[in-house]
């Protein structure tokens, strides 16, 4: 059990980091946590957009797609850096999401 504070959307594992990030949709933004000796470490907290939620990573793991269902955005983040590479415009509450690469 992970005890966050704050609403979460989605939860997804980024094996190559081995790192567990969790859409915070009240926030608009997703927070990344590492693994340590006591338990899930709270490692960043990158804002995304309104109602951040769903979170899928590309095939080759450096790139991570956030939902933002309020924003009716999808942000793109390197997903080592986690530095925002762009916003895209989807349309209405965008929900889901899956890479196919």
């Amino acid at each position: 059990t992970l005890a966050l504070g704050f609403k979460p959307g989605y939860v997804a594992y980024q094996d190559n980091t081995k790192e567990l990030w969790v859409s915070n949709a009240t926030d608009g933004e997703v927070v990344i946590y590492q693994r340590g000796a006591t338990g899930w470490l709270k490692k960043a907290a990158v804002p995304t957009g309104a109602d951040a939620h769903a979170i899928a990573f590309s095939a080759d793991k450096s790139l991570a797609y956030i939902t933002n269902q309020g924003a009716h955005t999808v942000t793109v983040l390197d997903a080592t850096t986690y530095v925002r590479i762009k916003e895209l415009a989807i349309g209405r509450m965008p929900n889901g999401i899956i890479t196919n690469q």
